[in-house]
């Protein structure tokens, strides 16, 4: 739901209103017992011959199914304004905080999952891990109240914090990692924890948890992250080099990384740059002529053979490899449903937040091609180091300079006419414009080929600007960055208009 609605933002495209509008019916539908959470439906009958029957064959209200479900909700309502979906809101909020257990200053849970009828008993013990079941919650609940007011969403959000920073595997430095792997490895819900105790540091004012954020992501980059993007799914779990990357994990630090940019952590915009514009869009399944389609139709329950390549067109990868889609994991085979949704939730991310506005002015955070109610904006890189910006409306204006390019290289011209330019951190800062000014802003491009140790393995990696061109060695099965028609100066362009939304959820 929370995809469908934000790729379509992007797009300007009503495509697969239907589907959408069929999947929220289905979101509600779980909704099928009296206590406000979410439920995974029991199927009619058991198939004996599928592993899913483990996981999915019981009725129950999972933790981690809550956190998504309660990011789909805060979407949907905040697009549309629809009472149902700000009523179910309300109820899952609820449900949530009755079966916490509430503490003094901190909020945990007693189980994994609640069966109906589950009533908390105040001397329960926590659920060992809580970062995945609890600390994923904690972003949508502040969004929830953001939007709801519902002030047991903030106390929730509140509470798990607490929790989290000091009684979780965690530790107060914010590393993960060195117990058990089942309960302290897992990035994509340690990430997405930082994330949301990022936000509430902004939301609350308490700078110590954008702090202990900052310490937490850059340790989690510097001793397991990449350049590039690739991010291992689990931290001391089998060799390293064995690893995949989860898609859900690269939108975690995307959305980590844009919220430490936005709390004066500026340096972060060229982490999410160089994520988005390398593994992001690489992970995502774009060309499907090694798949073939089976004709097999199998009966069963939560299985399908019929026209899988086409429908998984766009899917992104589960346990991708450095260099290519299948990772050296027998997982790494696989697409998983929640990467699919978590890849576009990123694309948003970065869309919505290269250019952003405020009191001060207009700021270029990531320098994409763009168009906005604010400013036309074309990038030229990878081929060039160049920025054409059209003003639509008076204003001030703020463009980030990515950190490789020297501030005295950096030439600006407004209206055809050099400026000299003045800068406000990394930003290059002009003010007083009037609507209709254009700019162009140039700079010498980064050419270099660096060697990286990533997943365990050593990689030598071409850049240009903040874009990787070729990596090797070259993946053997599905290669990625087979990006040799970007390695030049030349630059392959189309002239069009793009969306310029007025409606644009702030996630």
């Amino acid at each position: 739901v929370d995809a469908f609605i934000l790729a379509r933002i992007i797009c300007g495209s009503r495509k697969g209103i239907g589907v959408e509008s069929r999947l929220r019916k289905l979101l509600i539908s779980y909704f099928n017992e009296e206590d406000g959470l979410s439920y995974r439906p029991k199927p009619a009958r058991k198939y004996k011959q599928e592993i899913a029957e483990r996981v999915y064959d019981e009725h129950i209200a999972e933790g981690f199914d809550q956190s998504k479900t309660l990011r789909g909700l805060c979407t949907w309502y905040e697009y549309t304004k629809e009472k149902k979906a700000k009523e179910y809101l309300n109820k899952l909020i609820d449900g949530l905080y009755r079966v916490a257990i509430k503490k003094d200053n901190y909020i945990y849970y007693a189980h994994a999952k609640f069966k109906p009828g589950y009533e908390p008993q105040n001397n329960e013990k926590p659920i060992k891990a809580m970062v995945y079941y609890g600390g994923s919650q904690i972003l949508s609940l502040l969004k929830a109240h953001e939007l709801t007011h519902n002030r047991k969403a903030l106390k929730l959000a509140r509470g798990l914090t607490r929790y989290i920073i000091n009684h979780s595997g965690f530790g107060k430095t914010g590393t993960f990692g060195f117990r058990d792997f089942r309960e302290d490895g897992h990035t994509h819900s340690h990430i997405e924890a930082i994330a949301g105790i990022i936000k509430y540091g902004m939301i609350s004012g308490e700078k110590k948890f954008i702090r202990w954020g900052s310490r937490a992501f850059e340790w989690f980059l510097k001793k397991h992250g990449s350049s590039i993007g690739w991010f291992p799914e689990w931290i001391k779990h089998g060799e390293e080099k064995k690893q995949g990357c989860e898609t859900c994990t690269i939108s975690d630090c995307v959305d980590a990384a844009i919220l430490l940019a936005k709390s004066g952590y500026e340096k972060h915009w060229d982490v999410a740059e160089r994520v988005a514009r390398n593994h992001l869009v690489e992970q995502q399944l774009n060309d499907v002529s090694l798949m073939k389609s089976s004709s097999k139709t199998n009966k069963i329950y939560f299985s399908s053979t019929k026209n899988i390549p086409r429908r998984v067109r766009g899917a992104f990868a589960g346990w991708g490899g450095v260099n290519d889609f299948v990772g050296p994991h027998v997982f790494s085979r696989r697409l998983m449903n929640c990467c699919g949704p978590a890849g576009l939730h990123a694309m948003y991310l970065i869309w919505h937040n290269s250019v952003t506005k405020n009191k001060n002015g207009i700021f270029v955070n990531i320098a994409i091609n763009r168009d906005t109610p604010y400013l036309k904006l074309r990038s030229y890189e990878p081929y060039q180091g160049k920025i054409e910006i059209k003003l639509l409306k008076s204003d001030n204006l703020f463009i980030r300079i990515p950190d490789w390019a020297g501030k005295k290289e950096v030439n600006l011209s407004v209206n055809d006419v050099r400026v000299t330019c003045r800068w406000q951190g990394s930003y290059l800062f002009i003010s007083n414009l009037k609507k209709n000014t254009e700019i162009i802003i140039t700079y010498p491009l980064r050419k270099v080929e660096e060697e990286e140790i990533i997943g365990g393995r050593k990689f030598s990696i071409k850049w240009r600007g903040n874009t990787i061109v070729s990596i090797h060695p070259k993946g053997k099965v599905y290669p990625l960055y087979q990006r040799k028609y970007l390695d030049t100066k030349e630059v392959i362009y189309k002239k069009s208009d793009l969306v310029s939304c007025n409606h644009e959820i702030d996630w």
